[in-house]
């Protein structure tokens, strides 16, 4: 009975995220085809390039939520989140700002010139990862205390309203839509997930002891800081002469200076990756102190 009351919703979960993807997809494939199709895929994949450095370390942090609900320690859950979840948010903005700002560049590199019409999905999508962690945080509230049931509602209830912003974004003016075809799908994928997450992040933090609102304030500038970085590097390599935008050498080097920026930008400003100056002085004293052991 336990193991029922536990897992048939995310059964139903489950089911309902299958069911309504694929009926996302098929109306893509109806009102506009394959090429649009196509366009919208290699956005997807861009975005699921981006979260792969994040995907590794949030069980980490949904494990140490797991034995902290175990102690009935509903403080430390809650300072976990308000640790973790904006140093997260910040490694996924890392990269997703700095795709979505060069998606020319990406497309050129990983489509080629016949994909040059995804570069607006692809801009899209790249931020899909940027609250997919914060997404995968919130859920593990639900799941270490058993709220599977909450979790479901709040699931269904985003697919169903997913599906309808779908067809409005998708379907052609004579189907009472805008036809907007890839980049409406990455539209409606990327501001749902922000509202959805947002809004499960509320729920947790009428459970948990957190601080809401400072984490919506910290995505506001994190993202900011790293478009405008990722923007002021795009705009500087070009004006340089290192090429145009889908010029690979100036894209790399556009890269290595957006590094440059934004670790300096968190050692000068630690808070933009949720981060104090004590931990920074922490973490550069056990590099050193590795340093000399490997000596």
């Amino acid at each position: 009975r336990e193991f029922w009351t536990y897992s048939s919703p995310l059964f139903v979960q489950a089911l309902a995220s299958t069911v309504f993807l694929v009926a996302e997809r098929w109306l893509l494939q109806t009102f506009e085809g394959s090429v649009q199709q196509g366009f919208f895929a290699l956005s997807q994949k861009v975005g699921i390039a981006c979260f792969l450095f994040v995907s590794a370390m949030t069980p980490l942090v949904m494990r140490e939520l797991s034995i902290a609900y175990g102690n009935k320690d509903l403080k430390e859950m809650g300072r976990l989140l308000d640790r973790f979840a904006p140093l997260l948010f910040t490694v996924a903005g890392y990269f997703s700002c700095f795709t979505a700002v060069e998606a020319p560049a990406v497309v050129a590199i990983f489509g080629g010139a016949q994909y040059a019409a995804a570069i607006v999905p692809v801009q899209i999508m790249a931020l899909y990862p940027v609250h997919q962690g914060y997404g995968q945080l919130a859920g593990a509230v639900f799941y270490s205390m058993g709220r599977t049931r909450t979790m479901r509602n709040i699931a269904v209830t985003e697919y169903c309203i997913g599906f309808c912003m779908s067809w409005l974004l998708l379907a052609p003016a004579s189907h009472f839509g805008f036809g907007l075809g890839a980049t409406g799908l990455a539209i409606k994928t990327v501001l749902l997930q922000f509202v959805s997450v947002n809004f499960m992040l509320w729920v947790g933090s009428r459970m948990i002891p957190m601080h809401f609102w400072r984490n919506v304030a910290h995505q506001a500038g994190a993202l900011a800081f790293l478009v405008g970085a990722a923007w002021l590097c795009r705009t500087g390599t070009m004006a340089m002469g290192l090429g145009d935008a889908t010029a690979i050498v100036r894209f790399f080097v556009s890269g290595v200076l957006y590094s440059c920026l934004v670790g300096g930008g968190v050692l000068l400003f630690p808070p933009l990756a949720g981060l104090t100056r004590a931990d920074l002085t922490g973490l550069a004293t056990r590099a050193l102190g590795r340093l000399r052991r490997n000596r």
